[in-house]
């Protein structure tokens, strides 16, 4: 059965801000994560914190949401590498409090993925999430948030879909038993 849209494309009208916005009311609403890695730049400071989870400690760091609504079932992978702060992202689905999961079951949540060997090119303390499970029609609010007090800023939200694959070689044999 054929699927109606493509990866990356949502539902709705997109916002021309690219700012977050300061509650899930005000989410900046984004149409398009498709063009080979989509990201959208703002900032935390000045606005309010509104939201929490613990990732890995609570937080009381200013935040701020972005919504997203796919037209077709889909993976996508989320970071905050390049953001000037330590920062933690987390997503909720359809409504605060109800973490969406991963492929592998987690709850769509991270503070510090990059950090020591794992940090490569990206800014120490940055976030990143693997493989969010996002369900055609519901609507997804992603949160920009910091680790404490201190932590807010200018920031970076890269947006790439899931490949499982990437990094292994894939073999095709002939021989067919």
């Amino acid at each position: 059965q054929p699927h109606e849209g493509a990866w990356g494309l949502g539902l709705g009208e997109s916002s021309r801000d690219r700012q977050g916005g300061n509650t899930i009311e005000e989410a900046i609403m984004i149409t398009d994560l498709s063009d080979g890695g989509s990201s959208v730049v703002g900032t935390t400071e000045s606005y309010d914190n509104n939201y929490d989870e613990q990732c890995s400690s609570f937080s009381d760091a200013p935040d701020v949401v972005y919504s997203f609504t796919p037209s077709i079932n889909m993976f996508v992978n989320m970071s905050t590498c390049y953001s000037g702060f330590d920062t933690k992202i987390y997503v909720y689905e359809n409504t605060q409090g109800v973490l969406a999961q991963t492929v592998n079951g987690q709850p769509a949540c991270n503070d510090d993925y990059y950090l020591g060997d794992l940090q490569g090119d990206c800014t120490n303390y940055t976030s990143f999430i693997e493989g969010v499970s996002m369900i055609a029609g519901n609507t997804y609010y992603i949160i920009v948030d910091g680790y404490n007090t201190a932590s807010y800023g200018e920031y970076v939200l890269n947006f790439d879909s899931y490949k499982p694959l990437t990094g292994y070689t894939i073999f095709i044999s002939d021989d067919v038993a």
